[in-house]
């Protein structure tokens, strides 16, 4: 049973009303898309994470041509793990059949701490 349901957007440069070090484990399915969560607000994601939890998603293959926001994907995630922020704890895995027919990556990283 949910204690609490939070319905808000994540955005780049906006708090969601979600305390910071909230969660032990952060997964998001589809959600890495325009219109959805854009890469930018990773930091976002790590702020709700306890530190040493994990963060887990997908995201479908050819992400970076959906828009300009995904461009720079990799780039975030690196300089992510270059400033400690994250690690990973497997390496990105890529599934042929990840939705239906289309292919995918999955990512799970632990935010450092």
């Amino acid at each position: 049973m949910y204690k609490k349901a939070i319905c808000a957007y994540v955005m780049p440069e906006e708090k969601t009303p979600i305390d910071d070090e909230t969660y032990d484990v952060l997964t998001c399915s589809a959600g890495m898309f325009p219109g959805s969560i854009v890469p930018q607000a990773f930091t976002e994601l790590l702020r709700i994470v306890k530190p040493g939890g994990y963060l887990i998603w997908n995201i479908a293959d050819g992400y970076e041509g959906f828009n300009d926001f995904f461009k720079s994907y990799d780039s975030i995630i690196n300089k992510l793990i270059q400033e400690k922020k994250w690690q990973y704890v497997q390496p990105v895995k890529k599934l042929e059949n990840m939705l239906f027919e289309d292919s995918g990556y999955v990512y799970v990283l632990k935010k450092s701490g």
